[in-house]
């Protein structure tokens, strides 16, 4: 033991590497940690409570993450002693401190249940859990230094850091209630994915808004916390299936893969952030792929790492002179830029490195990590928090990094977080602790080492996952069976297969709403969440039925497209896809698809159906290795899951909105819906059939013109058109509300039964009517829009040519709905659910092929949905010699054409220049590096630059940010969406480039004047109309239309005239500019 002006240190014992050590010396390093941690840690512990008091300034404040990562430490140490046959009682003092401290953070969570109930509906900020308690009291501190207590990171590292001490033995949940609470907080965190929040040091967006937003290190501990603590039993040996944690399969691939399309960014507001140490190694090993993992590691390194340790991230103004003179008054309010080049060093990242190098085998490059962190120890050998840069050797640091030696931040007590790091760090890298006893799941193991544990056997599969999916046919009736008999594919009843219980997606959400429930803490259990392909995928034991669930998309939900039997077989391909990529339990995937009639009558679908089902046959679809068989035999090699916390019969939980219980079943035709279409009547309007008269048409209607009630109504009863019905019914529904009594009932009556009919009929314009009148949302709306945000995308809602509703966060389900039926739908009414299909089939391509996605910074529904309306009008289908719209189209055609749009620049179709422009600015495409163009732009143009009198100036914009920033790129697209129309848009972008181009080769040019970018683009189009007049071809449309139908290159082309008008304009408006070295001069 070492001892420094009365002060215990960990310095001296950590010099030491030698593996060879005797028992003795090892003894006697321990020792020297126990007294430093009984020195600086324990007696910071409360005695009643068990919180440690983490404010290196003695203010009682109990930080739930510092508190974590000491109790980690005092484990590691504990775990250290178990080395030893006689320990003196060492070992288990500090191993019931840690659980002691587990316990605390434990207790001050369940006294705000409430907070949880409400979060796990809203995700919102004000439902959050505190981050920082009282630690004497344990009741929530909101105080203005502890802000932003929205931390997913923490409530992750909580979950995880349990799941790993349970695993060792240590008992730290002791009631069925924490059990039941364990149960909510997995709840809580599983939808971090879309959750934007403050992130680990509680500061939100880096754009000094203080906005929340997605990062990485949040989103990557929840997925090492689902992983960890999923199938764990907290009781231990000693638990039941009662007390095992359950994890959603398919919640924990959605943080996955917005994980992978954030990294190597911590956000989109930060290039990167030391941060993301805590999921590239110890304690989450989050990142499963090993290049990304190093790409991650490489940039963190490369952008933060100083002389005295790492920056938290760039323009980090915390501890720095400049925000401390700022709070205090003494300096004026500064700008983010301003911290740029003096953030603050903090040496705890060196103990991460240190970490990371000794998990991968690196022990020599660990030592080195060690040895700076001991250079950087204060004179009381204790490691400081951060070091900042003196105010007079600001500016010279800023032209020189690195230049200037810096001074650590005077505290009065240690900064516990980092004294346990580097107390983790010693113990391993000295030797005396190894890395299975601080990580007993093996996380720091390669991903194909680490085994699937459902109740955390100790075992490890080294063996590959199964890459075949069993697929078993079930009927829903014989009719059905027998048809499908007659072109030889076998298939089962529901009756055949008893006892097993085949039911639908909707009966397992209900299951799993027992999960976790406890009346005595106000729990009501898991969320009305729709389970995904995993979870569907998977066998279950429910109070002694063997049940297994068809998929969601079989499911007969509220919204219309999974009618679409084009699009069912997509959905089919597309989930088989995802299963055989995804799935990672040691026995194989189950997919059971129950057909129905609807699936077997005849159609331009049953043919590519019956191909599908004789492929599998085959053993593979479309390169999906496929088993097909009776489902008995598949139940054996299966993975099967207990859930024996159902309290209700299973038989009674079947929801009703399918036709799937033996009773109904039997009753079932095959010919039942074709019987309905063809028998039904209005009985409603007492006519025998919905099919008009061939000799009668709809009266003309001027849908432009205002009308009453009374003229509405009367002009419905003279239309036979089930079309022209409902736009009727739906401007009686925008003016006067769904319950508006007609002649028929209520208008949302009247337009459920013209809904229904028209479903049946694929009428598919009407059907978009219907759902959007009747307010239908398609299942996945929130988690689509979530991947593309997650990838730097901005999603808008809104009609073309009006005002968008610009998305560039996640939004809980009920916001969106909010926004597509009160703002597209009173213009469009078709729209609101015409973009519900885009944004699904959207965010299925945003991950699966990004390429489509280059340049694209603004997913403009409105606009998109225009482009796909001249792509549909170029096809021949469309046309005025065609009453077929775009909303005719089936959502499968709907997905192709949207593919055919994204795709098109990949392709040779022969296009006008008009055309191409338009399809480009509709998708707000813009070329590589235009951004940085812009920048070149504004950088020399300190007047800035307008379109249309919308002005985005010079500053504060080019002094506090960097092009690839997102607020920047954000400006620029905000300044781009007042363009008129695409074409607009497009020529617009070519003026930028052009300008951007002139302005690079004459860096002397400074204008002083605003570019107004529509009066250049106005004076090149003029200029080329004028030259064009003279050849005598020029045709009657505008100007600019015109000057958008040209060629870009060429003495004619576009760019010349674009350069010619910004010459001219450079030469006439107000400049700085040195003629001797001016290239246009």
């Amino acid at each position: 033991m070492s001892l420094s002006s009365g002060k215990l240190t960990l310095a001296g014992a950590s010099m030491s590497f030698d593996g060879d050590l005797s028992i003795a010396d090892r003894r006697a390093q321990l020792d020297h940690y126990y007294y430093y941690v009984k020195y600086h840690f324990l007696q910071r512990q409360s005695g009643a409570l068990g919180l440690f008091s983490c404010d290196s300034n003695n203010l009682p404040i109990a930080k739930v993450r510092d508190n974590i990562y000491v109790a980690t430490a005092v484990w590691a140490l504990s775990a250290a002693y178990r080395l030893f046959d006689n320990d003196q009682g060492r070992g288990y003092e500090l191993q019931q401190c840690a659980v002691k401290c587990m316990r605390a953070i434990l207790f001050c969570y369940m006294q705000n249940t409430h907070k949880i109930e409400r979060f796990k509906e809203t995700q919102s900020s004000d439902d959050c859990l505190p981050a920082h308690f009282h630690f004497e009291t344990g009741k929530p501190i909101d105080d203005p230094e502890c802000r932003g207590h929205l931390q997913m990171d923490a409530v992750a590292l909580y979950l995880l850091q349990l799941a790993q001490m349970t695993q060792a033995g240590l008992t730290v949940v002791l009631a069925m209630s924490e059990v039941n609470f364990i149960q909510n907080l997995v709840y809580y965190v599983e939808r971090a994915y879309r959750t934007p929040d403050y992130g680990m040091w509680q500061r939100g967006c880096n754009d000094g808004s203080g906005r929340m937003e997605l990062h990485a290190s949040s989103i990557g501990l929840v997925k090492a916390a689902l992983e960890s603590i999923n199938g764990v039993n907290l009781y231990g040996p000693h638990g039941t299936t009662l007390t095992l944690v359950h994890v959603d399969p398919d919640a924990l691939h959605r943080n996955s893969s917005t994980l992978s399309s954030l990294l190597p960014r911590e956000s989109n507001s930060k290039e990167t952030d030391a941060a993301l140490f805590s999921i590239i190694t110890f304690p989450g090993y989050a990142i499963d792929d090993k290049e990304l993992a190093e790409k991650t590691r490489g940039r963190v390194i490369s952008k933060l790492k100083g002389n005295c340790g790492m920056k938290r991230f760039s323009r980090d103004g915390q501890y720095s002179v400049l925000e401390r003179s700022s709070a205090a008054g003494s300096e004026p309010q500064v700008q983010q830029r301003d911290f740029e080049g003096i953030e603050c060093e903090w040496p705890m990242f060196l103990c991460y490195m240190a970490i990371d190098r000794f998990s991968t085998g690196d022990k020599a490059g660990a030592r080195q990590c060690l040895d700076e962190v001991e250079r950087l120890l204060d004179k009381d050998n204790v490691l400081p928090k951060c070091f900042y840069v003196e105010k007079e050797y600001l500016e010279a640091e800023r032209i020189a990094p690195q230049s200037h030696s810096r001074r650590h931040l005077p505290e009065t007590q240690p900064w516990l977080w980092a004294q346990g790091m580097y107390l983790v760090s010693c113990l391993l890298i000295t030797g005396l602790l190894d890395m299975s006893s601080i990580d007993p799941l093996g996380r720091n193991l390669p991903p194909a080492m680490i085994g699937y544990r459902p109740q955390k056997q100790d075992f490890l599969r080294t063996a590959e996952k199964s890459s075949v999916i069993q697929v078993s046919l079930v009927a829903e009736s014989v009719p059905v069976q027998a048809r499908l008999a007659t072109y030889g594919i076998a298939t089962q009843t529901v009756q055949q297969v008893e006892p097993i219980l085949v039911l639908p997606q909707s009966t397992l959400v209900e299951v799993f709403k027992d999960l976790g429930v406890n009346k005595k803490l106000g729990l009501s259990g898991r969320p009305e969440r729709p389970k995904g392909a995993l979870g569907t995928s998977m066998v279950y034991r429910i109070k002694g039925n063997v049940v297994v669930f068809t998929p969601l998309f079989l499911a007969q939900t509220n919204f219309y497209m999974s009618t679409d039997m084009n699009l069912l077989l997509d959905m089919i391909k597309d989930n088989l896809k995802f299963i055989v990529s995804t799935w990672s339990k040691p026995k194989r995937p189950l997919m059971v698809l129950l057909l129905r009639a609807n699936h077997a009558t005849n159609g331009s679908h049953f043919h590519d159906m019956l191909e599908m089902m004789a492929a599998f046959k085959q053993g593979e679809w479309q390169g999906i290795p496929v088993q097909l068989g009776r489902l008995q035999q598949f139940i054996a090699t299966s993975f099967l899951e207990n859930l024996d916390f159902v309290k209700q019969d299973v038989k009674d939980l079947a929801t009703s909105d399918t036709s799937m219980t033996v009773n109904r079943l039997s009753r079932v035709s095959l010919y039942g819906p074709l019987l309905r279409a063809s028998t039904m009547t209005t009985s409603t309007s007492s006519k025998p059939s919905r099919s008009p008269p061939p000799d009668r048409r709809d009266p003309e209607i001027d849908f432009s013109k205002l009308y009453s009630s009374q003229e509405i109504l009367e002009l419905y009863e003279e239309c036979l058109m089930p079309l022209t019905k409902l736009k009727l019914l739906g401007r009686l529904f925008l003016s006067y509300g769904p319950q508006f009594q007609t002649p028929l009932g209520s208008v949302t009556d009247v337009v459920k039964e013209l809904y229904e009919d028209a479903l049946l009929q694929q009428q598919w314009h009407c059907v978009r009517l219907g759902a959007s009148l009747l307010g239908k949302t398609v299942e996945s709306l929130a988690p689509s829009i979530t991947l593309m945000v997650a990838v730097n995308r901005q999603v808008c809602l809104g009609v073309f040519g009006h005002s968008e509703h610009v998305i560039s966060e996640p939004l809980p389900p009920s916001e969106i709905q909010t926004l597509l039926f009160n703002s597209v739908r009173p213009i469009v009414i078709a729209d609101a659910s015409l973009q519900q299909e885009l944004v699904i089939f959207l965010g299925s391509l945003v991950t699966a092929e990004p390429k489509l996605f280059e340049g694209m910074q603004r997913i403009r529904l409105g606009w998109l949905i225009q482009a796909m309306h001249n792509e549909f009008l170029m096809s021949g289908e469309g046309g005025e010699d065609s009453n077929k719209t775009l909303y005719d189209l089936s959502p499968s055609s709907i997905k192709q054409l949207l593919y055919s749009v994204l795709s098109s620049r990949y392709q040779n179709a022969a296009r006008t220049w008009l055309q191409q422009r338009r399809r480009e600015g509709s998708l707000n495409r813009v070329p590589p590096q235009f951004y940085e163009k812009v920048m070149q732009v504004l950088l020399q143009s300190p007047g800035g630059i307008s379109l249309f009198r919308h002005h985005l100036a010079q500053e504060p914009l080019v002094r506090d940010s960097q092009p690839q920033d997102k607020s920047f790129i954000l400006s620029v697209e905000e300044l781009l969406s007042h363009s008129a129309n695409p074409e607009y848009r497009q020529l617009i972008v070519e003026l930028l480039v052009v300008v951007a181009s002139l302005f690079d080769q004459n860096k002397e040019v400074q204008i002083t004047e605003t570019i107004a970018l529509d009066v250049l683009l106005a004076s090149a189009a003029t200029m080329y109309a004028a030259s064009r007049k003279g050849e005598g071809d020029l045709d009657e449309t505008t100007e600019v239309l015109a000057f958008a139908n040209s060629c870009p290159h060429g003495s004619h082309g576009t760019a010349a005239y674009l350069i010619r008008a910004t010459v001219d304009y450079v030469f006439h408006s107000g400049m700085d500019l040195d003629t001797s070295k001016c290239i246009i001069s």
